[in-house]
């Protein structure tokens, strides 16, 4: 590590830094502007919007994954009270998050800087690897970027007793990150438990985790649980003061009536739902052999094994590794071109795609003689990290070990060094092929993450049937879609020029749905100053209605529907929406089925827009 004292100096390394800095820029600028839109997306900012407007946290909003609104807050309220609208909020806040990911960057190679290029890959692929391709801030990743500085904080600091200002701001970003993903209070349970058994041990004469002092510290701890009790108070003062623990507990019937959340966090049914869906993206062979390679790796160290063999084992992780990348990239390109529903295979991989890091890195870390404690202590929390996320998730959100993208690097080089070595025996030599092997195989890893990496941003230039279900609704009784399977169709794309997805380069397809959606509610802004509802699951429409929500959520779930809305409006009847929007193209719902079903309990007369159909009601 870098002495405090040390004089900064220029070296190969931060002339690869900065041109990794540079690309990793440029790729967030031009996703920023060119990403597609998923709901979640414009779902994060319908809540600070909500709130703004006089809504309370779990009370007016019925969905499980609000409280990322809280801290999304402040950047809303100050881009609306600048610009005095929502037009371009969605760019701005994907400006925000580029500025905010590139910042971090920076930090976590000048923590890195002392691993080389290992730390510039490490900090590289972290940063553009992002949950779900979403360049905006959402509880993907502040849970992901949040907990790796606490991490930074805790285990690569240059004193050996990190100063009391630098924990506390700890905390606060890891009680950020909890607010975020509850799940991630599991990594400060099992902190404070090591804690407590360490100091037991000590006054027993035995110091347990004596090896990870550096942050199984009770000075570590009281410091780090002031900025997690700073914030946590702040915020259920807040809270409190807003919403109210007794309302929200008399309010639970609404919260539990979500149906995506209708399983148990450690029933089988989700349990197997995991296994099933990392199943179809790498295939099963491919999901056996990842961990088995850290079997391997475990049986190599146990038994002081050779470079020889520990070369071979290496090999083999990578090729796994290789293998999961190759058979879902397959996968997914045979899909996206033949099947309609190729984005939630996309999904799926988004999902599940830190498996075989998660056990490249463990195999990798295993594989190495020289340990480095601190990146151990980093893979242990990404162990745990993910163990948690997934515990509260209602999909298959493993992306916690994304974490071990620091550790997993950095042991590859030192592993490389080791298996090189200084000697030029005839068994070094011998071993050359298997180590240039190995070399290839890592060259190879790279690329597959970076193809993803580039993938997960890819949608924009599509315009295709099989990348978008176009419904048509018609009243007389069936829903005419568009079926056929032609094949991905490279098109131009078109600026977005009002709304709040302003800025934004998308389809001429989107921009087209865009524009006549926009036109729609132009139009109910005529007919009624009322709550806004539309049975769809596109959130950016509540953005754009200069009104409050009439629903429990801007996200929409058809087999929810008329039951939530009908149990929302007999909770509060101010909320009831004079008109109800069905829009024709929403690829998660179907508006005409959903449009039948509402008839049946609310009487009414629809008139027909661009793109949807505007309800009135009796």
């Amino acid at each position: 590590m870098l002495s405090d004292k040390t004089k900064f100096r220029p070296t190969k390394t931060d002339a690869a830094a900065l041109a990794a800095f540079v690309l990793l820029a440029a790729t967030l600028l031009i996703g920023a502007f060119y990403a597609d839109l998923i709901p979640d997306e414009a779902y994060y900012y319908t809540i600070p919007k909500r709130l703004a407007e006089g809504d309370r946290l779990f009370l007016e909003v019925w969905q499980m994954s609000q409280l990322v609104g809280v801290l999304l807050i402040l950047p809303y309220r100050l881009f609306v009270a600048v610009t005095g609208s929502t037009e371009g909020v969605i760019l701005f806040m994907r400006l925000l998050f580029v500025a905010i990911d590139l910042a971090f960057f920076i930090y976590f190679y000048l923590k890195l800087r002392d691993r080389k290029i290992w730390g510039v890959l490490a900090a590289l692929f972290f940063c553009a690897d992002q949950p779900l391709g979403m360049l905006t801030l959402n509880y993907y990743n502040i849970g992901l970027i949040f907990p790796a500085a606490v991490g930074m904080i805790l285990f690569l600091e240059k004193k050996d007793r990190i100063s009391a200002p630098k924990l506390v701001g700890a905390g606060i970003l890891f009680a950020f990150a909890v607010l975020n993903d509850p799940g991630l209070a599991l990594v400060y349970a099992l902190f404070t438990l090591a804690v407590l058994i360490r100091e037991i041990g000590r006054k027993k004469g035995k110091d347990i985790f004596a090896s990870f002092s550096f942050v199984i510290d009770r000075r570590v701890w009281l410091w780090l649980t002031g900025g997690v009790a700073l914030t946590a108070a702040a915020f259920l003062i807040w809270f409190q003061a807003t919403s109210g623990v007794q309302n929200v507990l008399a309010n639970l019937d609404g919260l539990r009536s979500d149906s995506e959340y209708q399983y148990s966090a450690i029933g089988n049914e989700l349990l197997w739902r995991k296994f099933e869906n990392a199943a179809q993206v790498f295939g099963v062979v491919n999901l056996i052999v990842s961990p088995l390679t850290a079997v391997a790796a475990l049986i190599c160290r146990k038994m002081n094994a050779g470079k020889t063999v520990r070369s071979a084992v290496l090999i083999l992780t990578l090729a796994s590794f290789v293998a999961c990348h190759a058979v879902a990239l397959a996968r997914l390109t045979a899909r996206y071109c033949t099947d309609p529903v190729a984005y939630v295979f996309f999904i799926s991989y988004n999902t599940t795609g830190s498996i075989p890091l998660f056990f490249t890195s463990l195999s990798v870390c295993l594989l190495t003689r020289k340990q480095d404690k601190r990146m151990n202590a980093f893979l242990i929390l990404s162990a745990i990290a993910t163990v948690g996320v997934d515990y509260f998730s209602n999909i298959v959100l493993i992306y916690g070990s994304r974490l071990s993208y620091f550790p997993g690097l950095y042991y590859l080089g030192a592993l490389f060094g080791e298996l090189r070595g200084p000697e030029k025996t005839a068994r070094s030599k011998a071993d050359a092929p298997l180590r240039a092997a190995a070399a290839a195989l890592a060259c190879l890893a790279a690329v597959c993450t970076a193809a993803f990496v580039f993938m997960q941003r890819d949608h924009t230039f599509v315009d295709s049937p099989s990348d978008r279900l176009l419904y048509t609704l018609k009243l007389e009784g069936t829903l005419d879609g568009t079926t056929e399977t032609g094949g991905l169709r490279l098109t131009a794309t078109r600026r977005l020029e009002r709304g709040p997805l302003k800025g934004l380069r998308q389809t001429e397809g989107f921009a087209n749905e865009y524009d006549a959606y926009l036109n729609d509610l132009d139009t109910i802004a005529e007919m009624t100053d009322g709550p806004f509802f539309a049975a769809a699951n596109i959130p950016y429409l509540y953005l754009y209605a200069d009104r409050q929500a009439g629903s429990y959520s801007s996200l929409f779930v058809d087999e929810d529907f008329p039951r939530r809305i009908i149990l929302y409006w007999e909770t509060f009847p101010e909320k009831r929406s004079p008109i109800v929007y069905f829009p024709k193209y929403d690829f998660f719902s179907n508006s005409y089925d959903c449009l039948q079903k509402f008839r049946q309990h609310f009487p009414g007369s629809v008139t027909e827009g661009e793109a949807g159909y505007i309800y009135t009601l009796a």
